[in-house]
């Protein structure tokens, strides 16, 4: 590409002109230093790739040929003179260059020392005297000045250890920390600790040789007594964290069932334990709206729950109809059209949903029950579900179906659709109702009453989270509510 880009520039200069543009050639792909020696020619250039090529040495007038021949004998020159001791190259160097090899030693590159290097010899040197004249700037170079160390950089504080003491001490200090706080603080501690989980089997040892070191009786039983307080606090937070991550990993269409089994569990200080949740996880939002939605539906699921199960006589009926109905299928054909049967009859009650539930619940979280007897428990509950929700008002279906849409102009549009008098159809994906403004209202508002008599309740059986921000779905009837009010009413 040099080649034609210089033969092209030759053909169409000037006469007067091309014995200028043959001293003075310039690269047109990449910009030189043009530094010289006092003795270079004024007109010498310094990139090699502009040197003319055989070719136009073969074409071009006798000038051009003189000018290849004056430049072939200067390159034998400097590999003459790079055979010369080291010594007197680094002295001719630093004094031609002014100093760029300690620039170039700096940067720690060898096409750097090459290129200030280079402006100690002449122009169109050949790469091996370009790379020699970089070995001699390096070695001329401070020691230490041009050395890059190959291993990567790592913080002091990432390669710092603590010693056995160091530990020891932090320790005990969180070992005084407890000692000082009333044992109601120390759930709250752990659960605010980023480091507990860390740190705590080291506690519990660091207590453990304290007490069998400790000469004192009395002060040995109480170093004991904390050890055992300690570990069942501890205990007791791993268990509600377990409870709470069983919950968050079934579908949602299956924490009856869930509850069902974990109900002993899910008491006043299950629920104490999810305000310090909440209240911890303050600084990120998304998990802080999922904590007081699991902590308000398990409210709500707890107070249905208790209100069935004080109910002895219509959960013995419920258990005595799922015991009929167990013996009375062999395939699943027959177990839907007894469900459809059952169904009609308007026995699939609250109670007999609850004793579904604690079945599948029961069958779920454990091996020692088949496969088959696991799926139909689970078929059974979910079919008691479907019809059972069903049975609701279609009112209560159409705003727990509102309540679900996030945008509020969407929410709107859907809300004048389903005021909308039309057809009710039922289909396998999707239920067709329609409702009046009036009693959409009405039972939005008593759903409301509900909510907030449930709350105050909670807040002083269970010590529901009052400080807890609130649900999103309640946001959403509430705003639902006051749009009907102010659209139709």
């Amino acid at each position: 590409m040099h080649s034609a880009k210089l033969s092209t520039c030759l053909r169409n200069a000037p006469g007067q002109l091309r014995n200028v543009v043959l001293q003075t050639p310039v690269c047109s792909l990449q910009q030189h230093r043009r530094a010289r020696q006092p003795d270079m020619p004024a007109r010498q250039p310094v990139c090699t790739c502009a040197q003319p090529s055989s070719s136009i040495q073969d074409t071009q007038p006798e000038q051009v040929q003189k000018l290849g021949e004056q430049q072939q004998q200067q390159q034998q020159q400097q590999q003459t003179s790079t055979t010369q001791p080291a010594s007197r190259s680094t002295s001719s160097s630093n004094e031609a260059a002014g100093g760029s090899s300690s620039s170039s030693s700096k940067s720690g590159s060898s096409s750097s020392s090459a290129a200030d290097a280079g402006a100690a010899s002449p122009a169109g040197a050949a790469p091996a005297a370009a790379a020699a004249a970089a070995a001699v700037a390096a070695a001329a170079a401070p020691p230490g000045a041009g050395r890059v160390s190959a291993q990567p950089l790592v913080s002091p504080k990432a390669e710092a250890q603590l010693s056995l003491a160091q530990y020891q001490e932090i320790y005990d200090r969180l070992i005084r920390v407890f000692q000082e706080r009333p044992r109601d603080d120390w759930k709250k501690l752990i659960v605010f600790s980023k480091q507990w989980e860390q740190h705590k089997q080291g506690v519990m040892d660091r207590v453990r040789s304290l007490a069998d070191a400790e000469p004192d009786v009395d002060q040995k039983m109480r170093l004991r007594r904390l050890f055992r307080s300690l570990q069942g606090v501890d205990e007791e937070v791993g268990r509600y964290n377990s409870v709470l991550a069983k919950f968050l990993a079934a579908p949602q269409e299956e924490w009856e069932a869930v509850l069902a089994v974990y109900r002993g569990d899910l008491q006043k200080p299950f629920f104490e334990h999810m305000q310090c949740l909440v209240a911890a996880a303050k600084d990120d939002a998304a998990r802080k709206e999922e904590l007081v939605m699991v902590n308000t539906r398990l409210l709500a699921l707890c107070a249905a729950h208790d209100s069935v199960a004080a109910d002895t006589t219509k959960l013995e009926a419920a258990a005595e109809v799922y015991r009929d109905l167990l013996s009375s299928i062999s395939s699943v054909e027959e177990a839907d059209a007894k469900m459809a049967e059952l169904a009609s009859a308007g026995k699939i009650d609250p109670a007999f949903l609850q004793i579904s539930a604690k079945a599948y619940g029961a069958a779920r979280d454990t091996n020692m029950s088949l496969d088959e007897a696991k799926w139909v428990s689970y078929r059974l509950y979910l079919r008691a579900r479907d019809y059972f929700d069903r049975q609701q008002p279609r009112e209560k279906r159409i705003l727990e179906y509102l309540v679900t849409i996030r945008d509020r102009a969407e929410r709107s549009r859907q809300l004048d659709a389903a005021v909308t008098p039309g057809p009710t159809k039922y289909t396998d994906s999707h239920d067709y109702m329609w409702s009046s403004p009036a009693r959409l209202y009405a039972v939005l508002e008593g759903t409301l009453r509900a909510y907030d008599a449930m709350q105050s309740a909670a807040t002083s059986r269970m010590g529901s989270s009052e400080a807890a921000t609130t649900p999103w779905k309640v946001r959403a009837m509430r705003e639902l509510r006051d749009e009907i009010r102010r659209r139709y009413l």
